[in-house]
C-alpha cells in the first residue's frame, strides 16, 4: 500500500551556517553529527493514520555523506500505539522504500529504534524539538539584506528532505545520548521546511 505524508521538519548540526552536506561538500571538521524531526500533520503508512506523530533521527558520518555510511539512533513518539510505532520504524529507517529510502541508503547502522516524549514546536521566528532527555535542538531562521529568511531550493539535502528549506542557526543543540552522542553547542546550522513524501506504491494507486 505505501505511505503518504506531509509535515514540517527540522534539521540541526555541529557544522557551522550553513552545513556543506547540504551542498555535496565534505562537513566541517571532516565530520557531522546532525538530527532529522519529522512532525506528521497528516499521513498513512500502509493504510495506519500516523497523523500528529513525530520521528526523529540522530546520525553521525565522517567524510563526505555520499561516501560515507552513518551510524543512526531512531526516536518514534510515544504517543504512538505499537502498529503506529511499527510503521513509523519501518518507514524512517527507509524498508517502505520511497523517498526515505535514501536516506536510509546513507545508513549504516541503526543503533536501535527507542519511544520517547518528542515535542516540536514551530512559528516564525523559531522552530524547538526536544527529545525526553536525550535531544534538545533549537533554532531561528537567518534573514538576509531584503529581511525575507534565506531558503535554499536545489541543494541535495533540500531535495530530499523538502524544498525550498529555510536556512537557521541553532540556538541549542544538545545531545545525551548515552556514549554514543554528546554535545552541547549553539550558533551552528540548523534548517526548517515542510515535506512531502509518497512512496512508489502509494502514487500508483492514485492514479
Amino acid at each position: 500500500m505505501g505511505y503518504e505524508m506531509r509535515g514540517q521538519f527540522l534539521e540541526a548540526c555541529d557544522c557551522y551556517v550553513m552545513c556543506p552536506c547540504w551542498f555535496e561538500q565534505n562537513p566541517d571538521d571532516s565530520e557531522c553529527t546532525g538530527m532529522v524531526a519529522w512532525y506528521v500533520e497528516r499521513g498513512q503508512i500502509n493504510g495506519v493514520d500516523i497523523s500528529g506523530l513525530s520521528t526523529v533521527s540522530v546520525s553521525h558520518h565522517g567524510g563526505h555523506r555520499q561516501g560515507a555510511k552513518a551510524r543512526i539512533a531512531l526516536f518514534v513518539d510515544e504517543q504512538a500505539d505499537d502498529e503506529q510505532a511499527e510503521a513509523l520504524s519501518n518507514a524512517f529507517t527507509g524498508k517502505e522504500g520511497g523517498p526515505l529510502k535514501e536516506l536510509a541508503d546513507m545508513t549504516d547502522e541503526v543503533s536501535g529504534v527507542q519511544r520517547a516524549r518528542i515535542t516540536f514546536t514551530s512559528t516564525g521566528g523559531a522552530t524547538k524539538v526536544t527529545v525526553g532527555q536525550s535531544l534538545t535542538a533549537a533554532m531561528k531562521p537567518v534573514t538576509g539584506s531584503t529581511d525575507r529568511i534565506i531558503t535554499v531550493a536545489d541543494s541535495a539535502l533540500a531535495t530530499v528532505l523538502g524544498t525550498p528549506a529555510e536556512v537557521g542557526s541553532s540556538t541549542s543543540y544538545k545531545l545525551e545520548i548515552g556514549q554514543e552522542f554528546d554535545l552541547d553547542l549553539e550558533g551552528r546550522s540548523a534548517n526548517r521546511g515542510r515535506f512531502t513524501y509518497v512512496s512508489a506504491d502509494a502514487r500508483k494507486r492514485s492514479r
